[in-house]
């Protein structure tokens, strides 16, 4: 076994909402449900609204893009979740296991991923559909945030691009924890923010990269969301942070911050992805420490929660069956990888929803309890 020593973080209480035997947080699968559920009204839009569908509608089209956004939720929730649970068990053990963490992290993440890169593979064969092998590549390899591709079938895997980064987050924080020890906190603080500089200055002279679209992906410039998250994570185990966040991380301000996000995605304003990163672990803490209020009893009610539990699942398939009719930005139809009438509403999202239903309770659950037999977590997290 390895395992790196940190220094002790104090004699914290946990997650809230947790028991000692466990850090699962109920309201954080409200969040995901949120995140996927806005990803999938991004991706419907083009057979609703889109070019080429039955009622083009321009400005519809344009507005519900912005659903996106739930992308940067799953960062904000990611880095929240993961960072605490490192330090609660840094709080319990007196130190950070990187085998346990990353052979959790395998079988939780690699096996609905490689068999939804391998249908995708097999499914292009049949249709005679070209996936670059850059593309899949970069996919497997987790760099496909990297990888510009110009042909259409890059749809298929260019959604791996979040998993990319990430997977990078995976690899950096542990580390982190582990060198900066009690200084921690203000080096993600410092990481973040320097990312979220390194954005602006990359958006107004696109240095390394100046196709506008590449810059959405980049690692170097949308990891600030997984890294305010995790300095969000230090509120969850702090004593004496959680009763001063909680006062003023009111309903009415949660309200007004997802206000702020909706009026900054309208008007495009050039700092809005600053403004998301970091507003969202803000959101999130705000119905985590108030899990009784209103938004937290929405957010805990069991479909809700369930929907957040399949809903890695979810982002892996749903882009084969919320594909665009033509392609974005060109008028050349989309090649599709399955029956044309499998991306019509409400046949595409029952076909996703068994998709993933199916990946989650044969291969996800299954392995990722197979993944804490072989590493025992500190605490559990959440059932499967």
């Amino acid at each position: 076994m390895v395992t790196l020593r940190t220094g002790p973080t104090g004699d914290s209480p946990g997650p809230v909402g947790a028991t000692p035997s466990s850090s699962y947080i109920p309201t954080l699968d409200g969040w995901r449900a949120i995140a996927i559920l806005l990803v999938l009204v991004a991706h419907g839009r083009f057979q609703f609204v889109g070019p080429g569908s039955g009622h083009p509608n321009e400005w519809l089209d344009n507005l519900l893009s912005y659903a996106v956004v739930g992308v940067p939720i799953f960062f904000g929730i990611s880095g929240l979740l993961i960072c605490s649970r490192l330090l609660d068990e840094a709080r319990l053990t007196g130190a950070i296991n990187l085998r346990g963490f990353y052979t959790r992290r395998f079988f939780r993440i690699l096996p609905p991923y490689l068999l939804a890169i391998v249908a995708i593979v097999v499914m292009a064969n049949l249709n005679s559909v070209d996936i670059p092998s850059g593309d899949v590549a970069s996919s497997l390899f987790f760099y496909r945030n990297y990888w510009p591709t110009s042909a259409a079938s890059g749809w298929y895997t260019i959604h791996f691009w979040s998993l990319a980064v990430e997977e990078h987050f995976y690899l950096i924080l542990p580390g982190l924890l582990i060198l900066c020890g009690k200084r921690s906190l203000a080096a993600i603080l410092c990481l973040a923010a320097s990312v979220a500089l390194w954005r602006a200055i990359q958006g107004h002279t696109a240095i390394l990269s100046p196709g506008v679209r590449f810059l959405t992906y980049r690692t170097d410039i949308r990891i600030d969301g997984l890294f305010f998250g995790a300095a969000a994570a230090f509120v969850l185990v702090s004593p004496t942070m959680i009763p001063r966040f909680r006062r003023f991380l009111t309903s009415p301000f949660v309200v007004a911050c997802g206000l702020v996000i909706v009026i900054g995605t309208w008007k495009n304003l050039t700092s809005i992805d600053t403004i998301v990163a970091m507003l969202v672990p803000l959101i999130l803490l705000g119905t985590v420490l108030r899990p009784t209020e209103f938004l937290g009893r929405v957010l805990e009610w069991g479909p809700l929660r369930w929907i957040g539990r399949i809903s890695y699942s979810l982002y892996l398939w749903q882009q084969l069956f919320f594909a665009p009719i033509q392609v974005p930005l060109e008028t050349r139809l989309m090649p599709h990888l399955l029956p044309e009438w499998t991306q019509w509403m409400p046949w595409n999202l029952a076909l996703v929803f068994a998709c993933a239903t199916v990946s989650y309770y044969v291969l996800e659950r299954p392995l990722t309890r197979l993944g804490r037999k072989l590493a025992r977590p500190t605490t559990e997290g959440r059932p499967v």
